[in-house]
């Protein structure tokens, strides 16, 4: 402590018991607001000794345009007999500090005001830290309230604290409205006893956390319709220990209808493509009926019709020749007055699978009409004898049921590379076939 000449004992109490414990700025002014005392934080920060101090009116240290007011606040603290708090504008070397004061009047042993006590901290890195807080605050706030997805507060029981516009218009409800209610008023009505059990349970364990991705999560609108929704939750502890739960609600209306569209795309893509196979398929089995013969499954004349013109052009480029092997079941005709269509037609399809297992796969087998067959041998000349001689004999040794045996008549012919047209080797064929029937039957000719 420092001192100028003799100070009134009462003050001097007060100096000792408050100047050697504070580090804030201590001032003891007489009624005429002149200086009587002040520690070394007062002089340090009013930038004046205590010498020079002792005597000086209070307004001769502080700022002309802060004087008149500081003085009022000392004269009603006088008036009041009671201490007030102010803040004050100071300046520090130079520099405006804002200064938190107590101002307080000191009393005599009798109870009369002899002098006014002042303690001063320096609160502007204090205030300055609020302020910037307070306009973090009104950013924040500012970026909440213009958020274009919806935002709202609540307290651990679930009531809403805040809500910004985007949230009012996604639900409905003015804002005024949501803030005070229960955030169950936003919960579809099967839902919401379930939602305060999961509401609890989340203020007893919180984790920032995402609901509503990959399921089907709904809110409830004020019309009462219900909308998809993706929701994220994050909590916080304020100052005062209270619980807060900060929401964020998407609505994912347009995604969802995306999404359905999207499913609905998947199966009508499923559809066109089991139609596009079926019709295929179906191509392909008309196809097959267009070229196979429908009781015996070979080939029929109009298919080899095609290929015996195709292995015509090509005997005419490279000068390959090829065979005909023309067959026709002996008396086919009493088979079908005696035994029926029926049977006849179990006849012609036990002919044509020796026929087809007797085939090489580049042969071509093919049902002509009727009793006929023909078969075409690429690449084949003097073999195609014994093909017809091997066709022949196991057609004449098998059985047919109810039937009993069958035999088959053969013509060969050999395509030759002077002939006119592919017609030429095939009348060759079927005349070598009747003189084959001529000849007794069951046999083959040249």
């Amino acid at each position: 402590m420092r001192e100028e000449g003799a100070l009134p004992s009462v003050v001097q109490n007060v100096f000792l018991a408050i100047a050697d414990q504070t580090t804030d700025c201590f001032i003891a002014a007489d009624l005429d607001f002149r200086i009587l005392a002040m520690n070394q934080a007062a002089e340090a920060s009013l930038g004046i000794s205590l010498a020079d101090a002792i005597g000086k009116h209070v307004a001769e240290l502080l700022p002309k345009d802060r004087a008149p007011k500081l003085l009022e606040d000392f004269s009603q603290v006088l008036r009041d007999g009671k201490p007030q708090e102010f803040e004050e504008v100071l300046h520090v070397n130079g520099m405006p500090r804002i200064f938190a004061t107590s101002t307080f009047p000191i009393h005599d042993d009798d109870g009369k005001t002899v002098a006014l006590g002042c303690i001063a901290r320096d609160a502007s890195e204090r205030l300055q830290a609020d302020a910037a807080q307070r306009r973090q605050m009104d950013l924040s706030h500012s970026v909440v309230e213009g958020a274009p997805v919806a935002m709202l507060m609540t307290d651990k029981d679930g009531q809403i604290l805040f809500a910004n516009p985007a949230c009012a218009s996604l639900f409905g409800y003015p804002t005024e409205e949501l803030v005070g209610a229960s955030i169950e008023l936003l919960v579809p009505d099967a839902l919401r006893e379930q939602h305060v059990l999961l509401r609890s349970a989340y203020a007893m364990a919180p984790a920032s956390r995402q609901a509503g991705r990959g399921m089907s999560l709904r809110c409830r609108h004020q019309d009462g319709h219900f909308i998809p929704v993706e929701i994220g939750l994050n909590h916080m502890r304020c100052d005062d220990g209270s619980f807060r739960v900060i929401a964020t609600v998407v609505d994912i209306t347009e995604r969802k209808k995306l999404e359905r569209a999207e499913s609905l795309n998947r199966v009508l893509d499923r559809i066109v493509r089991e139609r596009t196979e079926a019709l295929l398929a179906a191509n392909r089995a008309l196809d097959h009926l267009a070229r196979h013969d429908a009781l015996t499954g070979l080939h029929n004349r109009r298919s080899f019709i095609e290929r015996l013109r195709d292995e015509f052009l090509r005997m005419g480029r490279t000068g390959e020749r090829y065979a005909l092997v023309f067959l026709d079941i002996d008396h086919f005709k009493p088979i079908n007055d005696t035994y029926g269509h029926r049977l006849g037609d179990a006849a012609l399809t036990h002919v044509a699978s020796i026929i087809q297992d007797s085939s090489r796969m580049t042969d071509f087998a093919a049902r002509l009409g009727g009793e006929e067959f023909v078969v075409l041998l690429p690449d084949t000349a003097e073999d195609a004898v014994v093909f017809a001689e091997k066709v022949r004999a196991a057609i004449a040794e098998s059985t047919i049921p109810t039937i009993g045996k069958v035999t088959v008549s053969i013509g060969v012919a050999v395509a030759g590379l002077d002939d006119l047209n592919e017609d030429t080797a095939l009348i060759a064929a079927d005349r070598a076939m009747y003189r084959a029937k001529m000849a007794g039957r069951n046999r083959v000719a040249r």
